[in-house]
C-alpha cells in the first residue's frame, strides 16, 4: 500500500500552519487561534441573560442515569437541539463512519456514544476514560448525547444558533480539506 500524499493546509488570516490535509488546497481554513478570536463576540452573546434564559439544567432520563456516561448541565432548547443533531449526522454522513468511530481534526473531536462503563475515580475525569469524553467538541463548546445524537443533548456552556451555524460551517470545513481523520473503533 502506498503513502498517501499530505499538504499543508494554512490560516488565511495569520498564515500559521491549520493542519496536515489529504488534498491540495487554494483556500485556507483558519487555525484554532484565529477561529476562537473569530466567535469570541457569538460566546459573549452566548452568555447574556437573555441566551441563558433559554437555557435549562439537564434531567437525564432513567436509563442514561443509571447506566449512561457522563452529561454536560446544560440541556440544548429544542430549536438548537433540532438543528445541532441535523448537523451531527451531516457530518457523520460526510466523514462515512462506522458504528463506533472517533474523528479528530485541529481543535476537534467527533466520537460515537461508548458503551462502556466510566473508570473515573470520584468527581474528576480520566483522561483515558473514553466514557467521559465528550461526542463532540469544537474550540470550547462541548457536546454530549445518549446512544445518539439528538438524544439526551447537552453542552458545557450556552450557546446561540448563531455560534451554532459558526461552529457547523468550522466543521464542515476541517472535513472537507482532510484535516478530520477517522479512526473506526
Amino acid at each position: 500500500m502506498g503513502r498517501v500524499a499530505s499538504y499543508e493546509v494554512h490560516c488565511p488570516l495569520c498564515g500559521g500552519i491549520t493542519g496536515q490535509g489529504f488534498r491540495p488546497v487554494r483556500a485556507g481554513v483558519e487555525c484554532a487561534a484565529c477561529f476562537r478570536k473569530a466567535i469570541e463576540p457569538l460566546r459573549q452573546q452566548a452568555a447574556s441573560p437573555d441566551a441563558r434564559r433559554r437555557m435549562r439544567r439537564y434531567a437525564p432520563e432513567l436509563g442514561q442515569l443509571a447506566f449512561g456516561n457522563r452529561w454536560s448541565e446544560l440541556e440544548l432548547p429544542a430549536d438548537l437541539a433540532s438543528y445541532a443533531a441535523q448537523e451531527l449526522y451531516a457530518l457523520l454522513d460526510r466523514i462515512g463512519h462506522g458504528y463506533v468511530y472517533e474523528a479528530t481534526g485541529p481543535d476537534m473531536e467527533l466520537r460515537s456514544y461508548v458503551w462502556a462503563d466510566c473508570r473515573c475515580q470520584g468527581d474528576e475525569p480520566d483522561p483515558a476514560c473514553r466514557a467521559c469524553k465528550p461526542n463532540f467538541r469544537l474550540a470550547d463548546l462541548e457536546f454530549r448525547w445518549y446512544k445518539h445524537p439528538g438524544r439526551g443533548l447537552t453542552v458545557n456552556r450556552p450557546t446561540t444558533r448563531e455560534e451554532l451555524e459558526r461552529i457547523f460551517d468550522r466543521a464542515r470545513l476541517l472535513v472537507a480539506f482532510g484535516l478530520v481523520q477517522l479512526r473506526d473503533g
